[in-house]
């Protein structure tokens, strides 16, 4: 049975002219009607502040504990409970299917004191609500394939980030990526994104062996 393995991100929920709604509910519907699907989040589910934006914001907010609690509650009313409201109607079995999702360089950073004290991020809450693993900024996923009784079972290694370069250039961004992939013995499935540009990089040969390599 075919194995399929979706990898997705910068969806920018909430953005009027940066999301595609009905492509991202076309790929939700998709990943439901696949059987043996499996979905892997590659970071900027929200459109919300980039990194570099969360020093001002704690600056505007600082101890106004009133003041965060607000910004809270709007992301959550605004950007999260919509975008996982989307994914439960048309997904019911993303739970299932998702590995988990990392964070890309669009989120919001929770402001108010039961967040901060945990640092926790729209993400997180994304991943709570949804009941998926949250994999931090990167992850390296291992999954065991089990064939058939002659063939025994192999291991498939996916090492996921958000981005390995700011160039939207992508023959730069493909060569970045294999030079962050230098040293990292074993690796099947290298996902990144960022890029805004669809490409891949094939191995001469790719072949699954017991040690996953």
């Amino acid at each position: 049975r075919e194995l399929r393995i979706y990898g997705f991100s910068c969806v920018h929920f909430g953005d009027r002219k940066g999301h595609d709604a009905g492509l991202w509910e076309a790929f939700l519907r998709d990943v439901e009607q696949t059987d043996n699907a499996l979905v892997i989040g590659i970071g900027d589910y929200l459109d919300w502040t980039r990194t570099t934006y969360r020093f001002a914001l704690e600056s505007v907010w600082g101890e106004d504990d009133k003041a965060a609690e607000e910004y809270d509650t709007m992301v959550m009313e605004t950007f999260v409970y919509p975008f996982v409201d989307t994914i439960r109607e048309h997904c019911p079995s993303f739970k299932d299917k998702c590995l988990g999702l990392i964070e890309g360089n669009h989120h919001a950073a929770m402001q108010s004191f039961r967040f901060r004290q945990s640092g926790r991020t729209s993400t997180e809450e994304i991943c709570g609500l949804l009941g998926v693993p949250y994999l931090g900024l990167s992850a390296w996923l291992r999954l065991t394939v089990h064939q058939t009784r002659q063939h025994g079972r192999h291991n498939l290694n996916i090492v996921v980030t958000h981005s390995t370069s700011s160039s939207t250039n992508l023959p730069a961004s493909l060569a970045s990526a294999t030079r962050s992939m230098s040293g990292l013995d074993g690796v099947d499935i290298f996902l990144t994104a960022n890029d805004h540009a669809l490409g891949q990089e094939t191995k001469h040969l790719l072949a699954c062996t017991q040690r996953g390599a």
